[in-house]
């Protein structure tokens, strides 16, 4: 079988970075109007997006490995892997329902009923996460997460010894 997982897993590890790196630096001069919230919108949503392909590759793939050496290192790299593509799932939602709500495009589908029942407990989750500190933290998490996924793909194909940040993330979660 071919190994078509490095082919889907750098996009969503790009998007979020520059997300999360958007998230916890903020430069006041682009935070005076919405555009870079926008742009922080479509990094999420796509990469959560692209982040499901990378996930279900890495499990194709991981199902060829599982049984041998590698299974502690493959399990601990699918859960960081799984992890960092829950936070910024859930990131994205909360910016799609900020888009939603921006753009107003679901007003005519709830206004009584069911509809304006479900808008409002999905404005009530927006508001406990929007807010800066929170919104930072899970950028941090996130980026965190992907940092560690990343060095322990990179033993699984390299080898732990491939440098230093590899090493260290091996040895504190997969261990020598």
């Amino acid at each position: 079988m071919i190994n078509i997982h490095p082919i889907f897993v750098h996009f969503p590890i790009a998007l979020f970075t520059i997300y999360a790196l958007f998230e916890i630096i903020r430069i006041k001069r682009f935070e005076t109007t919405d555009t870079i919230t926008y742009i922080k919108s479509a990094f999420l949503i796509i990469g959560s997006i692209s982040s499901m392909l990378a996930v279900q590759t890495g499990e194709l793939v991981g199902e060829t490995m599982e049984d041998g050496p590698l299974g502690r290192l493959l399990e601990t790299h699918a859960f960081f892997a799984v992890g960092s593509s829950y936070i910024f799932g859930a990131l994205a939602i909360v910016y799609l329902i900020w888009l939603i709500e921006k753009t107003q495009s679901f007003t005519k589908y709830t206004s009584s009923g069911v509809g304006q029942s479900i808008w409002n407990l999905l404005l009530k989750i927006k508001a406990i996460f929007w807010k800066k500190g929170i919104l930072i933290l899970l950028a941090i998490v996130g980026l965190f997460f992907i940092t560690v996924t990343g060095s322990l793909g990179g033993a699984l194909v390299y080898g732990p010894d491939v440098d230093p940040v590899v090493k260290f993330f091996y040895t504190i979660f997969v261990g020598v």
